[in-house]
């Protein structure tokens, strides 16, 4: 439901870490179709226990915010890693955690209609929403708890009206609490795992890096040692093949002929077979 946007500012951000960074941001924010669709399922549900126009203002709201980060990522694409870069992205941030707070204000007040079927839909889309915010803020805790705080204070309420309107009977209470409990058990330990997994893949892809390089190592030192051999090979050899062709233009009798001619040839066909492995 919120902005993702992953965490790569500071002062000592490199420039790939903030380009990075930038890449992850503009992905999410331009994923509009499922922000939309869940704006428009809200508004409709609004509009029909609440009221049009409470929907329609909600909507523009939550569809300014859209249009506010689309225009953010393309001025941080345009300014490029940098001072400019961080700062629109805090910018970004601030924005972010509006847009989850306007998203937190129709589940309120869908639960205070007291609509069984109202309410339903208003936590389904806190669960939603918490769970955007999980799998887009796991790597960051800080980021993690700070767009999770509207969601937390939301069901702080629902929880509050729900015990309000049970007379704060033993029942209430319990299942409140183990709501409670069930759901901090979940986003605490699927971000636990998620971050592993993270840290599992980013491992993974070091190893595979290094051993990238050890391969490229590998081939080099070959290449550098098919290129040694074959200039100390190479070099006798000819100097061989050269003292046979001169000799072979001096006066010689028929016997040292052939027997240079044997020479010549073997030592030709060693010259094919070497640049056969070598080149």
């Amino acid at each position: 439901m919120s902005q993702s946007v992953d965490s790569t500012e500071g002062k000592g951000a490199t420039p790939p870490a903030a380009t990075a960074g930038l890449a992850l941001f503009a992905a999410s924010t331009r994923n509009y179709i499922p922000r939309i669709v869940a704006s428009l399922g809200m508004g409709a549900v609004m509009a029909a226990y609440l009221s049009w126009v409470g929907a329609a203002a909600w909507m523009a709201t939550v569809w300014a915010g859209l249009y506010v980060n689309h225009r953010l990522v393309g001025a941080m694409e345009r300014s490029g890693p940098g001072e400019t870069s961080r700062r629109l992205l805090r910018i970004s941030h601030a924005s972010s955690f509006i847009s989850t707070v306007v998203q937190c204000v129709p589940v309120a007040l869908l639960w205070m209609t007291g609509e069984p079927l109202a309410q339903a839909f208003g936590l389904m889309f806190a669960m939603i929403g918490c769970t955007y915010v999980l799998l887009q803020y796991y790597a960051d805790l800080g980021q993690f708890r700070l767009f999770l705080a509207p969601y937390v204070v939301t069901m702080t309420v629902v929880a509050g009206k729900a015990a309000w309107d049970e007379g704060f009977g033993a029942a209430a209470l319990i299942a409140i609490g183990a709501a409670a409990i069930s759901m901090v058990n979940f986003l605490h330990y699927a971000r636990q795992l998620l971050d592993r997994s993270r840290a599992a893949l980013r491992k993974a892809r070091a190893v595979a890096q290094e051993k990238e390089l050890a391969a490229e190592a590998a081939n080099r030192a070959k290449s550098a040692f098919l290129a040694t051999m074959s200039h100390e090979i190479r070099t006798p050899l000819n100097g061989v093949l050269g003292m046979a062709q001169a000799m072979a233009a001096g006066k010689l009798s028929e016997v040292q002929r052939d027997r240079l001619s044997v020479i010549h040839r073997s030592g030709e066909s060693l010259l094919a077979i070497l640049n056969d492995l070598l080149d």
